[in-house]
């Protein structure tokens, strides 16, 4: 099984997110989700909010969790 990943950018609710579009990063989580399926052979998509370090032990920002809850609905379950 080959599982690529997608790093989204910095979500809204972390200290390094800069203003864009919430459809603006589910455009790029869809477009390399895509890729990653249709030219790469993968068999499956891990999204990651990698771009929201520093990390915490656990996501406290509602806006990051809903962000991450739209942006795999609308991405990964096309």
């Amino acid at each position: 099984m080959l599982v690529g990943v997608v790093h989204l950018p910095p979500l809204p609710g972390s200290i390094r997110y800069g203003g864009l579009d919430l459809s603006t990063i589910i455009d790029f989580a869809v477009r390399n989700s895509r890729t990653l399926d249709e030219a790469g052979g993968f068999d499956a998509v891990i999204l990651e909010n990698y771009n929201d370090y520093p990390f915490r032990a656990r996501v406290r920002e509602a806006e990051t969790i809903a962000s991450m809850a739209i942006i795999a609905g609308r991405s990964l379950g096309r």
